[in-house]
């Protein structure tokens, strides 16, 4: 009965198991990676994805790049990506706006105070609450129109 649950357990969790190995770091043809040197002391290869089949992949380091180079991705530990991301660019962008955005409105505020109609508690938070909401948004458009390339590290364990 063990067996016949164990041998169950293997054919069901095998697929899973192959497509983890095969291409988990959703690679495409173009992608700029960085892997780890060879030694210890060096510095980290970058290289361009030339072509990805399966288990493996080819890829050329930018200081040769007509020699081709094939790995494998079950020998890979840590890969790191080349990309641009919207949404971690837009996020970033709307905290920023949101804090300078704020900022200014509970500066200004209690100079509309003195010169307009509101008290200065009023002022302050009307000011703040409608800077840091202008802020935020005005960030989050401009952080996902100018979303800068990072690099992004993966780990297989």
């Amino acid at each position: 009965m063990r067996l016949a649950t164990a041998l169950l357990a293997l054919l069901v969790t095998a697929p899973s198991l192959a497509a983890q190995v095969e291409n988990p770091f959703m690679l495409e043809p173009g992608d700029r990676i960085r892997l780890a040197a060879p030694a210890p002391s060096d510095a980290a290869v970058e290289a361009d994805v030339v072509d990805v089949s399966g288990t493996t992949f080819n890829f050329a380091i930018a200081d040769a790049p007509d020699v081709v180079l094939t790995r494998s991705f079950a020998g890979l530990d840590t890969l790191e990506v080349r990309a641009s991301s919207r949404r971690h660019s837009a996020r970033s962008g709307a905290i920023w706006g949101l804090y300078l955005g704020a900022a200014a409105g509970l500066i200004g505020g209690p100079f509309y105070a003195t010169s307009g109609s509101m008290e200065t508690g009023t002022a302050v938070g009307v000011f703040g609450s409608a800077g840091g909401l202008a802020g935020a948004l005005t960030g989050a458009a401009v952080g996902a129109l100018l979303s800068p390339e990072r690099w992004y590290r993966y780990v297989v364990r």
